[in-house]
């Protein structure tokens, strides 16, 4: 027996290495990838520039799996910015051409993608929008929303113009928790800070209902004013049209311009993808000398510890020690002048959230320009960790503020008792066993956990008016948990300017006393085209995926929110 484990050992062993050595081989045939993928092929001198939407938007791309997938991994936003800006001031490019053939963007994608588009139509080359439809069976507003800054819209015979408008849909499980013996309970601060009412409701309480009147009103009056301006519609044409959709092409009215296909579409010059057109850029020499702007992806919930870059099992979050040890990077390298960062969060651990604050406070108190760029949501703990930051820079339609607190518990005693399962308890301290999912909150454990969201609520608030400069009163009016879209906490003295990334990197250019044009280097971080970096993340899942069985993750995960003590914005579906 003893010589069989012994052989099973080795065996383990012996596979731990040659997965190690084709890890390295692995490795090497990255690098040779991104060697040869440097080779450029000579463009025409007239070209219409391709951009295709098959997939959902993302945020970026890793340079590495760019290099590694090529062309079928789709383009990421901060790719089509840099494209539509690079067009605008290309005298090679005549026009570009926008394909949406089976992609989603967000809204707050679509209105950075309409202000660099307008940015082509003001150099005096057009705009060309090709749909196969706006929405099957589900809402094409978004895609309307972005599609309506285009000089012409062309609609695939057979299409809809699904411009549906904006709506929400949000579930309320306190019955059914209630019929099965699940107790939710939890403390907010305050009547705004809706994150667990899913949980602790059995429908929307006034505030829930006022704010998220107010939100999808914001919402849709935005893009009705500028879906109506750019295709010459008054806002009640455009709302009966609105109010009919999903229309087919025949009804569609000024939503487009033509319906054809697309193999009949002329364009003024031969196209080109926007890829192969990167291929093709050269670098100029004088870029080694000029500033450098580090451009930092921040995505996901804010969990103490490492988080996670997301993969095919995991979702994006924000390490708080991470990110910590990242800003302290960046504040010791004297290669990096200035620090964008790009933000979409929905909060998390207060905790997370107050160690993430500091490492960015000092990086601003280094000397270093600190611009927040707010994409979808910088809400609650997405907030705090930005507040600090020199310029804060949000869209129309972020969703920010939620600055509040919910601290508590979801019990499964009752649960438990149906299914013949009871709960004992031997404590050694009052409160040792409160957040035990046995039972509910006593008397004294709930006046402790009160205690507690009044300790982070208060702590938030004093972050967010020393930051920002605000006074205790003007903070408390604006905090409560309230969610305001970017253009309302403009208003509100959250956030200083109304833009995206173009907008960013020139807030970054003038803190760093540069000229509007000046040439910059942006660097992302952290290095993804290291081929070692994507294997070291590779392990790290693999490490999780044989720590625990996938039905543990699911359950570590119920379990993650039974034990609640977050700055989070509440989960709705948000329909566009």
């Amino acid at each position: 027996m003893k010589t069989f484990f012994k052989l099973l050992r080795a065996m383990f062993l012996g596979l731990g290495v040659s997965f190690f050595i084709l890890l390295v081989m692995a490795a090497l045939v990255v690098q040779q990838h991104l060697q040869a993928s440097s080779k450029k092929e000579e463009l025409p001198k007239n070209i219409t520039l391709s951009l295709t939407l098959s997939q959902p938007m993302v945020e970026t791309v890793p340079s590495l799996v760019r290099s590694i997938a090529g062309d079928s991994a789709p383009p990421s936003l901060q790719e089509w910015i840099a494209g539509l800006e690079l067009a605008s001031k290309d005298e090679k490019i005549s026009a570009v051409y926008i394909r949406a053939v089976g992609g989603s963007v967000t809204l707050t994608q679509a209105e950075e993608l309409r202000a660099s588009m307008a940015n082509v139509r003001s150099a005096g080359k057009p705009v060309i929008f090709f749909a196969d439809t706006f929405g099957e069976m589900d809402n094409g507003t978004a895609m309307t929303y972005l599609a309506s800054a285009a000089d012409k819209i062309i609609l695939q015979p057979g299409g809809f113009a699904g411009f549906t408008g904006i709506g929400m849909q949000q579930p309320f499980l306190r019955d059914f928790l209630n019929r099965n013996g699940i107790l939710p309970e939890f403390e907010k601060r305050r009547d705004y800070k809706t994150a667990m009412d899913n949980l602790t409701e059995t429908g929307m309480t006034p505030e829930n209902r006022a704010e998220m009147t107010r939100l999808i009103t914001h919402l849709s009056d935005n893009v009705m004013m500028s879906v109506a301006k750019d295709r010459k519609m008054d806002l009640t044409q455009l709302a009966k049209l609105r109010d009919a959709a999903p229309l087919p092409a025949a009804l569609a009215g000024k939503l487009i311009d033509e319906v054809k296909y697309e193999d009949e579409i002329t364009f003024p010059a031969e196209t080109v993808s926007l890829l192969d057109y990167f291929a093709n850029l050269s670098t100029p020499k004088f870029i080694e000398t000029a500033p450098k702007i580090a451009l930092v992806d921040a995505e996901g919930m804010i969990v103490r510890g490492t988080g996670q870059s997301g993969g095919p099992l995991t979702e994006k979050m924000i390490g708080a020690e991470d990110f910590a040890a990242l800003l302290k990077e960046l504040q010791d390298n004297k290669d990096i002048s200035a620090v964008i960062i790009r933000l979409n969060s929905p909060g998390g651990s207060a905790i997370a959230s107050e160690t993430i604050y500091r490492a960015m406070e000092n990086l601003k108190n280094s000397g270093k320009p600190v611009i927040i760029s707010m994409t979808d949501t910088a809400a609650s703990g997405g907030y705090y960790m930005a507040a600090p930051a020199t310029k804060i820079l949000a869209l129309p339609s972020t969703l920010t503020g939620s600055i509040g607190v919910i601290v508590g518990k979801v019990s499964m005693g009752g649960l438990s008792q149906q299914y013949g399962v009871n709960w004992e308890e031997i404590t050694a301290g009052k409160n040792a066993a409160m957040f035990g999912t046995g039972r509910g909150f006593n008397e004294s454990e709930r006046a402790a956990v009160a205690q507690s969201a009044d300790a982070v609520y208060d702590t938030f608030k004093s972050r967010v008016a020393a930051s920002r400069k605000l006074s205790p009163d003007v903070v408390e009016a604006i905090a409560q948990g309230q969610v305001w879209t970017g253009t309302e906490a403009k208003e509100k003295g959250l956030v200083d300017e109304i833009g995206g990334l173009i907008e960013a990197i020139g807030a970054a250019r003038t803190a760093l006393g540069l000229e509007k044009d000046a040439v910059v280097v942006l660097l992302p971080y952290p290095d993804e085209n290291n081929p070692f970096l994507f294997i070291q993340l590779l392990l790290k899942q693999m490490a999780v995926l044989n720590h625990t069985s996938f039905m543990n993750m699911i359950w570590d995960k119920i379990l993650a929110e039974m034990h609640v003590r977050t700055l989070q914005m509440q989960p709705v579906q948000l329909q566009y």
